[in-house]
Parts: C-alpha cells; structure tokens; sequence
C-alpha cells in the first residue's frame, strides 16, 4: 500500500458570494442536486489542509471497497486516511474510509475550467452501507491562483468519480517519425510518425500542458517517471527518459508471458518504479507534459524505449485540459455519442496489483524487462 497526499478545501472555507448552497447540494452523491451556474465562490491557500491518503492503487476513487455500486471500472481495495487530521474543528482518525465522491466544473473569469472533486469521509467504516459525508473539495491537475473567482459550471451527475492522472511524453522525448526523430513539442498535426504495428501513421492531435511547481506540490501523482538510460534491457531507453507515472511502457520478458500468457504488454511506469534505475523524478520544478493522438491506440518508439500513444478510455479523457479534450471529441464523436465505448488497447494493459507483482519478480530474479523470447510467443491485445 503506497501514501500519497491530497490538498484539501474545507467546506467551510469556502467563500460563496451571494447564494450559498445548501447542505443536500453538498452533500448529493453525484453532484446532480446543483443550480448550475448561479453559485460564485473563491478560496484562500491559507485555508487548505494536506490529508495523507493510504491507497492500494494511488488513484481517489468512489466506492473503493464496493465499485460494483457506481460502475467503477477497478478492483475492490483499501483507501482510507493514513494519518489523524483535523478539518474544520473535527478530527478524522487514521483508517477512515475517504472517497473521490462527485466532481465539479468551475470557471474562472478568463474561461479557463478546473475540475474540482468533492472529498468525503465514510461515517462507519465497519458498516459497508453507511453514508458518507464531504468535508470538503479538491482540485483535480491544475489549481486556479488564490483567490480566483469560480463559477460552478457544471457537476458529473453521476456516480463512480475517480482523480486521474495524464498519460503523457515530457518535453525533449525524442519520437520516432518518418523525418528522424523529432523532439515531441516540435510534432505537429499530420506528422506520420512509426508505430510498430502498423507503419507510419499520421498524429491527429498533439496537446500540451505546463505544470509549475505549485502544481507538482500539491498534485504529486502528477511528478513523472524517470526511466534512466538501460533501465528497461540493453541500451533501452538509449537516455533517460521521463513520461507520466500512468504512462505504458512495452514489457516483452519471460516473466511477464509466464504472468499474463502475453508476449508484449504494456504497464503504467509508476508500477515500474523499484527496478533498478526507475524511479520518481521528485528534482524538477516544472513539467510540460505532451499527449499525441492516433486514429488507433498505436505502439511508439520515445528515446528508444517501445510506449503507448494517448489511449481514449473514459478516465484518460477526464486527464487532459477541457480544450484538449474538446478537440478530441470533435475529432472523434463517437466517445461522446457513446461514453461507455472503449477503444481497443494496442497491447493488453496490465493494472495495479499483477504489475506491481511483475516488477517485484523482475528485481528478484535481476530480469530486464525487455529479453528475446520463444519465436511462438505472441502478443496480446486486450
């Protein structure tokens, strides 16, 4: 079980100018009971409260211990509160069961839109019926400045909430294109860059995004990966190589086609971190984090190193920046016509647990995560 921090708004720190919602709206278990639009409110950093968060898989979840509830596509786990805080003059002991409960769209007066996540605290963890009870908000990927003026835009109507992470390059990765390999920030739409599976293919989509170092403080699931030169099989990635911590990186080992009858699949880098050479690169003050986009779920080659172009599930679209994600849902309609619809991975993806194993196995036994195998071993797609 890892520990992880997340960066909290007391409800009652909430500053509402004119109407103020009431306690059913807060307290509403898909965030349906809101009067969108009418409420305004700003926060202050001096308010905020860090809360450490113990976590089977790293992710705020709704429903962690019964998923099946609201639809939440992850293995029921443990994700309570690791140690005793206090919000608002109540102290909530460690082993409380906290969730990602509903989300909120806000705007500030530039247009720019936040996704803000109510946080709420499980009344009795021994009774798996109990109700829950938010305490208070967080702000998923980038937080507006103090003091900002929000308007609540829209709310997800919906159960099964979870935070995400970006599944993304760095700045400076070098991809692998027809033209040589080319910085990721210089790729543009259009450009035909080599997948494995299917030849050139040509990028609809590249988006960026900055995060400062405020940012990374309050968010650190959002630090990336580094991946030191090697550290995957010989030469492989030829240099060091940082991509976001729900970035797949290819795996072709015998370890993994005894684990998953597959002879490639990909694995989130944070679920890597442990293996000699791979670790949290906590030493920058800043990221930009590129993502790129394929008609199809495409393999790419990044300093070397076999990774996943932007794969368009339902929670990597909640990741990238609303008008990223407007961008893809005009280039690709069909996800919002169809929101269940999952597009088909490239390679079979590996999740928390069974990766996490992986990696302890490789270590143990000193195995590169990229080694020839048996000419009959095939990959699978999921």
């Amino acid at each position: 079980m890892s520990t992880y921090t997340i960066t909290l708004i007391p409800l009652s720190e909430l500053s509402f100018i004119g109407q103020t919602p009431s306690s059913y709206q807060f307290q509403s278990g898909s965030g349906s009971g809101w009067n969108w639009g009418t409420y305004k409110f700003t926060y202050s950093n001096a308010d905020l409260v860090d809360i450490a968060v113990s976590d089977d898989d790293d992710r705020l979840q709704d429903d962690p211990a019964n998923p099946e509830w609201s639809g939440g596509d992850f293995t029921a786990h443990s994700q309570v509160i690791g140690d005793t805080v206090t919000v608002a003059g109540t102290t909530y002991g460690a082993g409380l069961r906290i969730e990602d409960e509903y989300e909120l769209w806000v705007r500030d007066q530039d247009g720019t839109l936040y996704r803000l996540v109510a946080v709420s605290v499980d009344d009795d963890p021994s009774n798996p019926y109990s109700g829950n009870t938010v305490i208070g908000f967080t702000f998923d990927g980038d937080w507006p400045e103090d003091g900002t003026k929000l308007t609540i835009v829209r709310g997800s109507g919906e159960d099964g909430q979870e935070m995400g992470a970006p599944v993304c390059f760095t700045g400076g990765t070098l991809i692998a294109t027809l033209r040589g390999e080319v910085p990721v920030e210089e790729l543009q739409t259009g450009d035909r860059v080599l997948t494995l599976d299917n030849g050139p293919r040509p990028l609809r989509l590249i988006v960026s995004r900055r995060l400062d170092a405020a940012a990374l403080q309050r968010a650190p699931k959002l630090r990336p990966v580094r991946i030191a030169a090697g550290a995957l099989g010989p030469r492989v990635p030829r240099e060091d190589l940082l991509v976001s911590q729900q970035h797949r990186m290819l795996v072709s080992s015998r370890i993994a086609l005894r684990m998953f009858d597959a002879a490639e699949v990909l694995v989130a880098a944070k679920h890597l971190i442990g293996a000699p050479g791979i670790t949290l690169a906590r030493d920058l003050p800043e990221v930009t984090y590129y993502h790129f986009l394929f008609d199809q779920h495409q393999i790419v080659s990044a300093n070397g190193a076999l990774s996943e172009s932007l794969f368009t599930g339902p929670e990597a679209l909640k990741t990238i920046a609303p008008e990223g994600r407007e961008e893809i849902l005009a280039l690709f309609p069909e996800l919002l016509d169809h929101p269940g619809l999952r597009p088909v991975p490239a390679r079979l993806m590996i999740k928390g647990k069974d990766a996490k194993a992986m990696t302890a196995r490789h270590r143990k036994h000193r195995r590169p995560f990229l080694e020839p195998l048996p000419p009959t071993a095939e990959p699978a797609r999921a």
